[in-house]
């Protein structure tokens, strides 16, 4: 283990390296093109010996299928990673170029940095480093680096294992798991419930506005009241309370001196095991029935857009062990924590496979993922190198290293 250790400090410099040239590829998502992303890192997992297998969802989404078998059968172990990234946004508001991967002061900034092209990077460094070192190991060593994670997964981690490509002893969503410097380990992620809202009113003059109605007063009296809305539900242990984002996107009316008679408006749900996609929309009809009474005029429709369920690995799984006591060999603190986000690692749970919900070197607090600045630790990242392949050797070859 030493060895190997000792060749993750030595392989920063080429994660590093492998993670700006991430950055400068703008695999945004949408709408969605990670085959220049995934040729980088098929080509690179080619050179050290992987077998590589380009998986295109369609045209333009590929994702990388790469393996590595040790000398003897083993357990196999999923290293799962996303390269698509979401737009910029304010180019104002950067004080870099997002996609030039600009290092500065101990961090590599650019959009894909903290989520997650950095620990794409590690990966691959991980195994690189169990190569160098000569160590013998059993077991499979299996890289999904995916498209669309940003949007839902469907071209992405969703096609692979749809498609008999996901099935292993366990698998790692390689998300964000750092808070403030602090290593930690996501054992749960919440779900996602996007749904979008419409409100029909009645067209009319606009210099009489009592013959119409407006739709976009009563979609405002709707999100207003959802802001201070709270779903029932039991308590998760590491996960935070179910969050509801009204009026995310939203748009309405046709002309100024008409009254609107529908406006539309998209909310974001996030929700913990146990509050289904049922019980979010039974919820919200008992809401809106109640807001009836004090707003007559609310005719709304509800439809859901996308949903994403949570997930969570048993604390006694043997994958979550190995990468614990791998972060502590490495970083000695490590907290168990959930995360706000959803991933993709509903997935692989819904086939059986156990899996770590995230498990990265991005940075909850200071890593402004889907933000302007968008940076990761070079001295975390280094870590992550040693922690990757650490869990690896430890699931796979516990008493098998030489």
């Amino acid at each position: 283990m030493f060895k190997v250790l000792n060749y993750a400090k030595i392989n920063t410099g080429y994660a590093v390296n492998l993670t700006r040239r991430l950055i400068q590829v703008k695999s945004i998502n949408p709408p969605g093109n990670e085959s220049e992303a995934a040729y980088i890192v098929g080509d690179e997992l080619s050179k050290l010996g992987f077998k590589v297998d380009y998986i295109e969802a369609s045209p333009g989404r590929t994702n990388v299928v790469a393996s590595l078998e040790g000398e003897n059968h083993g357990k196999s172990l999923i290293f799962n990673g996303h390269i698509d990234v979401v737009p910029p946004g304010n180019l104002d508001a950067w004080n870099v170029d997002p996609f030039e991967g600009i290092v500065s002061g101990g961090k590599i900034y650019g959009r894909g940095a903290c989520d997650m092209k950095s620990a794409i990077a590690a990966i691959i460094a991980a195994a690189k480093s169990i190569i160098d070192s000569g160590v013998k190991f059993k077991g499979k060593f299996i890289i999904h680096a995916v498209a669309d994670e940003e949007t839902g997964g469907k071209y992405g981690t969703g096609f692979l294992v749809s498609n008999g490509f996901g099935l292993a002893d366990s698998a790692i969503i390689c998300e964000p798991s750092v808070w403030g410097g602090v290593i930690g380990l996501r054992p749960a992620v919440r779900g996602a419930c996007w749904l979008q809202l419409e409100t029909i009113g009645r067209a009319a003059h606009a210099s009489n506005p009592s013959e119409g109605v407006n739709a976009v007063l009563d979609m405002a009296e709707i999100l207003l009241s959802l802001e201070k809305f709270k779903f029932k539900c039991t308590p998760h242990k590491w996960l935070p309370e179910p969050t509801i984002s009204p009026g995310t996107v939203i748009y309405g009316g046709v002309k100024t001196n008409v009254i609107p008679d529908r406006c539309v408006a998209d909310v974001d749900v996030r929700v913990v095991p146990g509050l289904s996609e049922h019980d979010v929309l039974a919820q919200l009809e008992d809401f809106i029935k109640d807001l009836k009474k004090k707003r007559p005029s609310i005719n709304v429709k509800i439809k859901v857009l996308n949903y994403v369920p949570p997930a969570e690995i048993s604390e006694d799984a043997e994958i979550l062990k190995c990468a614990l006591n791998a972060a502590k060999m490495i970083a000695g603190n490590v907290i168990l924590r959930g995360g706000y986000g959803s991933n993709d690692s509903h997935f692989y749970h819904s086939i059986g496979v156990p899996t770590i919900c995230g498990f990265g070197p991005g940075d909850h607090l200071t890593g402004n993922a889907h933000g302007p600045n968008e940076n990761v630790s070079i001295d975390v990242l280094s870590a992550f190198i040693g922690i990757y392949a650490a869990t690896f050797l430890l699931f796979t070859s516990s008493n098998n290293i030489q």
